[in-house]
C-alpha cells in the first residue's frame, strides 16, 4: 500500500516529455517558429509556424533527410517552453 502510493507520488512529479507528439502540450504551445531551411531557399517568403508540433511535421514531410539533425533543435526549444525561457 504505501509502496503504491510512492509510486503514484514519483508519477505524479515525473517531468513532462520533451519528444514530439500530436498530444504533447509543449509542443501544442503559440509559439511562432520559422523553418531555416525554407527562409535561406526562399528569401522573402518566409514559412513560419504556430506551434512546434506544426514545424516538427513540416521537417518531417518537405525536408526528409534533415529531419534528425533539426528534431534535437526542436526538442531544445520544447525543452525552453517547460522552462518558461519561451513564452
Amino acid at each position: 500500500m504505501i509502496n503504491e502510493i510512492k509510486l503514484k507520488n514519483r508519477e505524479a512529479k515525473k517531468e513532462p516529455s520533451r519528444e514530439p507528439y500530436a498530444q504533447n502540450p509543449l509542443y501544442q504551445k503559440n509559439v511562432c517558429v520559422g523553418c531555416e531551411l525554407c527562409n535561406r531557399e526562399h528569401p522573402g517568403r518566409n514559412k513560419n509556424f504556430r506551434t512546434l508540433w506544426k514545424l516538427y511535421m513540416h521537417y518531417k514531410t518537405h525536408h526528409n533527410l534533415e529531419i534528425n539533425s533539426h528534431k534535437d533543435d526542436i526538442v531544445k526549444l520544447a525543452d525552453f517552453i517547460h522552462r518558461g525561457v519561451l513564452l
